[in-house]
C-alpha cells in the first residue's frame, strides 16, 4: 500500500470513547510496555533524578536523558497517544501526594538496565533508568491508568 507501517493515522479505541492513538505510533508489537511506561513516568517526573541513574549502564554514544529531551518527548509521545498528558497529570499527581524523593525511592529504586527515551530513537533522544516491571505498574495503578494505558497499546499495535 505504501504507507509506513509506524506512522498512521489517529484512531478512536473502541472501549475508551474520546481516546485516541496513532496505528502502529510505536511500531507493530510491543514485546514490553516498559518502552511505553518508563517514557511516561519520568516525563511526569520531568527529570532523571541523578539517585537513579546509579545502576544504568551505558555504552558509547548513549547519554541520560536531559530535561529538555523530556519536554521534546512529551510532544512526540502526545502524538501517538492522545491521553499522553492525562495520564503525566495523573502521576504527577501521585508524586505531589509524597514528595519526589520519597517516590522516587518507593517506585523507582533499584533500577537495572536502560529504555529510550522515544521509542526507536534512543542514540538520539537520550536513555532513562529501567525500573523494575512490579514498580512500574504499581505506579500506574495507583495513578489510576493503568487499564486505559494497557488498552491503548494493545488497541495501537493490532
Amino acid at each position: 500500500s505504501g504507507r509506513s507501517d509506524t506512522y498512521i493515522e489517529m484512531v478512536q479505541v473502541p472501549q475508551l470513547p474520546g481516546v485516541q492513538v496513532r496505528r502502529f505510533g510505536v511500531g507493530k508489537a510491543v514485546r514490553s510496555y516498559s518502552k511505553v511506561y518508563v517514557p511516561l513516568i519520568f516525563c511526569a517526573i520531568g527529570e532523571v533524578p541523578l539517585v537513579a541513574t546509579g545502576s544504568m549502564q551505558l555504552v558509547r554514544q548513549q547519554t541520560v536523558a536531559t530535561t529538555d529531551q523530556i519536554q521534546h518527548a512529551i510532544t512526540w509521545w502526545s502524538d501517538r497517544f492522545s491521553c499522553w498528558n492525562t495520564w503525566i497529570k495523573a502521576i504527577r499527581a501521585l508524586i505531589e501526594a509524597e514528595t519526589p524523593l520519597s517516590f522516587i525511592r518507593e517506585y523507582i529504586l533499584p533500577t537495572k538496565g536502560i529504555v529510550p527515551l522515544i521509542f526507536g530513537k534512543g542514540g538520539s533522544s537520550g536513555f532513562l533508568p529501567h525500573p523494575h516491571a512490579r514498580n512500574q505498574e504499581r505506579i500506574l495503578a495507583a495513578a489510576g491508568i493503568d487499564g486505559e494505558i494497557a488498552c491503548c497499546i494493545a488497541f495501537m499495535t493490532t
